[in-house]
């Protein structure tokens, strides 16, 4: 047993995140403390962590990419979970990219070079309108990112 230096509480070793260097190798706060300081810190620098973590994932990718693999083996059911209520909440955009999919493999259609000028990357198919999932814009997924965060502003 040990007493948080947060909130003050004798609690068992299993509620302390381990730490090197102190003497008992446990953080001197708790977990749920330890974790609400995280959240807050967070919380008040949301920009300044953004921007790190999206360079580190930047420098990083190969080890982004195997972290993400790894979360999902270990998360499977979580991740289905996702998936699932995804489709549940946009079954119009789930179709529509189910028939594009479809009609790709089958060679009715054909992927084609992104649409915005001097970019010769293949394109992902961008729907203005999920009603017509034939009628695609061709866009790399930079400027397929790039208008959707456009739109979204």
């Amino acid at each position: 047993m040990k007493v948080c230096t947060g909130c003050k509480i004798n609690k068992s070793f299993s509620r302390y995140h381990k730490k090197k260097g102190t003497c008992d190798g446990l953080r001197h706060a708790c977990k749920e403390c330890t974790n609400a300081d995280n959240r807050k810190r967070w919380s008040s620098n949301k920009a300044a962590y953004n921007i790190t973590s999206k360079e580190w994932a930047a420098a990083n990718k190969e080890t982004k990419k195997k972290s993400c693999k790894n979360w999902v083996e270990n998360n499977r059911e979580k991740y289905n979970g996702y998936h699932s209520k995804y489709r549940q909440n946009n079954p119009k955009k789930v179709k529509a990219r189910m028939i594009v999919k479809d009609a790709i493999r089958h060679g009715t259609m054909t992927r084609q070079q992104c649409k915005i000028f001097d970019c010769f990357d293949i394109g992902e198919a961008h729907h203005e309108d999920y009603r017509k999932p034939l009628d695609v814009e061709w866009l790399c997924t930079k400027h397929h990112k790039q208008l959707h965060k456009e739109n979204l502003v």
